[in-house]
């Protein structure tokens, strides 16, 4: 089983912030990935990502989407905004602009994974569009055999840095364009560098043992990619 201490030991700094997050919980592949919400956080269902809030006994304060995902004999939560299957949202769409509506700034994305390729691309666009509104997004992957995992997230026009106690693999991929890139206490460090959406220069740069490692996005938009 993967261990997410791991995991999250090597998220930016910035996601170990009180800041109250928008958690979506889509009808993907969840795995094993602890959704633990504190008391501020919003925590919506973006359609079937209602029953794996069900099975682990986990809060639902909205349930969002055109419900096709769940059964007929689903008892639906007491909070939900239905919509037409005939829309231009995805369901995972629908919740991360309400969420920004309400005025969150850091989303927490699971469930988005596995199944249809379309929407994993769908995914990293919707963590792109986080990030040029403003606001950070972080997408989580387990694959389902269980021995790999994984966090998504984007960096545009700032800087991304991480804990002296990350280890292992991280990946800086332009995504949309061009991406100007500055890596810093990385096995294979950058200074401004272009990086071209296809090209696959940035997969599998490592942490250094005791280095505090940062991503600078001068200009363009960037995803990080940490597996394990």
């Amino acid at each position: 089983m993967i261990d997410y201490n791991v995991l999250f030991s090597s998220l930016p700094l910035s996601f170990h912030d009180d800041v109250p997050a928008c958690i979506i919980v889509g009808a993907g592949d969840l795995g094993h990935a602890p959704i633990t919400p504190k008391a501020n956080d919003l925590v919506i269902a973006a359609d079937g990502g209602y029953r794996y809030l069900q099975e682990r006994g986990v809060r639902c304060d909205l349930l969002m989407g055109d419900l096709d995902s769940l059964p007929g004999d689903t008892v639906i939560a007491a909070e939900t905004k239905r919509y037409s299957p005939i829309k231009d949202d995805t369901d995972t769409m629908l919740a991360v602009r309400h969420g920004l509506q309400l005025g969150y700034q850091k989303f927490l994305l699971y469930g988005m994974f596995g199944g249809r390729f379309d929407h994993t691309v769908g995914t990293l666009q919707t963590i792109a569009f986080l990030t040029r509104a403003g606001a950070v997004g972080y997408a989580f992957e387990e694959t389902q055999d269980g021995m790999h995992a994984s966090y998504v997230s984007a960096v545009m026009g700032t800087s991304c840095r991480f804990s002296s106690d990350a280890a292992g693999y991280l990946s800086v991929i332009a995504f949309g364009g061009d991406a100007v890139v500055t890596l810093e206490n990385l096995k294979y460090p950058l200074d401004r560098y272009t990086l071209k959406p296809d090209i696959a220069l940035g997969i599998s740069n490592e942490f250094l043992p005791g280095k505090s490692a940062c991503v600078t996005v001068e200009d363009g938009l960037a995803l990080i990619v940490k597996p394990i």
